[in-house]
């Protein structure tokens, strides 16, 4: 049997020396680290170690995530690496509330971060007695070491909330919460490279179930969006169809440039159109996951039965007509509605969704 210290002393790739060595294995994305781990308990120790973790984050290998909560895995993130064509699920947040149902986030990618900020806890079934809070928390994943911790809070606590990245520092306004019945006018500005929230003027008037916008380096609160889902989407979306939209900023107008097509289901016979999906981009394509759709069920009476989703769809907005494909579904436990998404890009050290 081999012990400890003469697993630490094998090559980790015979032939190469382990500087080398290290430096192949760090090339690799986090979809394939599962695989690598079980190649040999020498493989498995050195992707666990701190010297891998500082090796990639020197070099700034961070990877490409699209990372996506669903809303039956709590506070169960999970991951899609597209270089490796595989989901995984990441560890587990502990939250505050563990037992309760977060919603009413923001969360985006700044500096090889990926920050989930403030929302709501509902009680969870079986739990009817907890009493529903708005939090300022913010949790911050670690791509590198594949780790979550709490960074500073928000002055106020918040939810349902404009919030975009611009020049490197995360703005919010506005929001929910409990003291305040007709909505927030107060704006913050989070700095992650001093772990600090500053207070900025705040809007001229509240504004609740907001979404912020990054354009031209400035900050923008889109409100009164009546018919749109809580996360984050680029389409209105309609009962019957979900349409993709484009702005022209020379003329400042808005135009079609296609819909996300309709859901096909083995045991049905016309095709569905799905709703409560999440939207988000990553290098130059735009993904379209989960969501569910209505499925008429002709037995007995009739009746509709919702059918969650896992399907994963891809287009690149700037070929038109579009032309969608399916990638990899999410995992078993990513699916139905989506509560949050977001992407990190490697080379990026400043993204916002």
């Amino acid at each position: 049997m081999t012990t400890q210290r003469e697993s630490e002393h094998q090559p980790i790739i015979p032939g190469l020396h382990d500087d080398l060595a290290l430096r192949c294995l760090a090339k690799l994305s986090h979809g394939y680290h599962g695989l690598l781990e079980t190649v040999s308990k020498r493989w498995r120790d050195v992707i666990r170690s701190s010297d891998y973790t500082s090796y990639k984050a020197r070099e700034g290998w961070c990877g490409n995530w699209l990372f996506v909560l669903s809303e039956g895995s709590k506070y169960e993130w999970v991951a899609y690496d597209p270089e490796a064509d595989r989901w995984h699920p990441l560890p587990w947040a502990s939250t505050k509330s563990a037992d309760c149902k977060h919603y009413g986030f923001s969360c985006v990618s700044v500096y090889n971060r990926f920050l989930v900020i403030g929302g709501c806890y509902a009680s969870a079934p079986g739990h009817p007695h907890q009493k529903t809070t708005v939090t300022n928390d913010v949790m911050q994943f670690d791509p590198f070491k594949k780790q979550w911790t709490y960074v500073a809070s928000m002055r106020t606590a918040r939810s349902h909330f404009a919030c975009t990245v611009v020049s490197g520092k995360v703005y919010v306004s506005g929001g929910r919460n409990f003291s305040i019945a007709r909505g927030l006018s107060l704006a913050e500005v989070y700095d992650p490279l001093i772990d600090k929230w500053a207070e900025l003027p705040p809007m001229p008037s509240p504004q609740m179930d907001c979404l912020g916008l990054s354009y031209k380096g400035k900050f923008h609160v889109l409100s009164d969006l009546v018919g749109l889902p809580d996360q984050k989407t680029t389409g209105v979306v309609d009962w019957g169809e979900s349409l993709i939209k484009t702005r022209d900023s020379k003329r400042g107008e808005w135009y079609n440039v296609g819909s996300v097509p309709p859901v096909l289901l083995p045991s049905h016979c016309r095709p569905l159109e799905a709703f409560g999906y999440g939207f988000s981009s990553l290098k130059h394509e735009l993904y379209v996951m989960g969501g569910k759709v209505l499925k008429w069920d002709q037995s007995g009476f009739g009746s509709f039965e919702i059918v969650k989703l896992g399907l994963v769809r891809v287009c690149d907005p700037s070929v038109l007509p579009l032309k969608w494909r399916e990638t990899r579904p999410m995992c078993d436990s990513a699916q139905g509605s989506i509560l949050g998404c977001a992407s990190l890009e490697e080379g990026s050290s400043v993204s916002s969704i």
